[in-house]
């Protein structure tokens, strides 16, 4: 009996080879190890305080959302107040042009009505 090195003898080995590494990588893993009481009191310290940090950086992070709701407030209210003093401007402009045409009664009420 002669044996042949096909492409299917190749993967069999191959696949063979790997389910023998994993097999025996997995059974080293999965051996359970004995914990020290005293690594057991640490961790459950240290999970703690990752439990209590966890609570400040929630508490933190609703500030900051509380912030970035009042800073968007805000640039809304320049937004506004920006578009009035535009249209106040734009609207003095106009009149302002046109008060090269005002007699002397019409630059007083112009000026008087300016200046309230």
């Amino acid at each position: 009996m002669k044996f042949e090195v096909t492409k299917t003898n190749l993967i069999l080995i191959a696949l063979v080879i790997i389910l023998t590494a994993w097999i025996l990588i997995a059974r080293n893993f999965s051996q359970s190890t004995v914990v020290d009481p005293t690594y057991v009191n640490k961790i459950d310290s240290l999970n703690n305080v990752i439990f209590d940090y966890k609570n400040k950086q929630l508490t933190l992070d609703k500030k900051i959302l509380d912030f970035e709701l009042s800073v968007k407030q805000l640039d809304y209210k320049i937004d506004s107040a920006e578009n009035k003093i535009i249209e106040i401007r734009n609207y003095y402009d106009k009149k302002i042009k046109n008060a090269s045409r005002y007699s002397v009664n019409e630059l007083d009420d112009f000026f008087s009505n300016r200046y309230k």
